[in-house]
């Protein structure tokens, strides 16, 4: 059990969620008054499908995310967003992309020799 909080720390280096820069929806919109759009994305060994997908500013993204082959995690640092992604069960997890620019996200749960490359980007218009 003395182990428990160095791999937390561990974990913690390897996610970097402490780069959190926005809320992932902020007091100041009202989700019912925004444009919003749906992504279903699939996890497998070592990729995300899509790995990049185009969103316009100002749009409330709910990303439908399933493991289908494996464990895997998803994790969007700008929003301190980690999920964990057991095979099988689709998470919903929910962002508005405010700002233009980039929004990457990788696999946060290591899953084999190609963990390191499980990654994606949402390309903000």
């Amino acid at each position: 059990m003395r182990l428990t909080p160095i791999l937390v720390a561990a974990c913690a280096l390897l996610v970097d969620c402490s780069s959190q820069r926005f809320a992932p929806i902020p007091a100041s919109i009202d989700p019912a008054k925004v444009p919003q759009q749906r992504v279903e994305m699939t996890a497998r060994k070592y990729e995300f499908t899509p790995s990049e997908v185009h969103v316009k500013q100002g749009t409330l993204v709910t990303l439908v995310v399933e493991s289908v082959e494996g464990t895997h995690g998803i994790a969007l640092a700008d929003f301190g967003i980690d999920e964990p992604l057991p095979l099988g069960e689709k998470k919903t997890i929910r962002f508005y992309a405010a700002e233009k620019g980039e929004i990457p996200f990788k696999c946060s749960h290591f899953c084999g020799t190609g963990h390191f490359s499980m990654k994606g980007k949402f390309i903000v218009e």
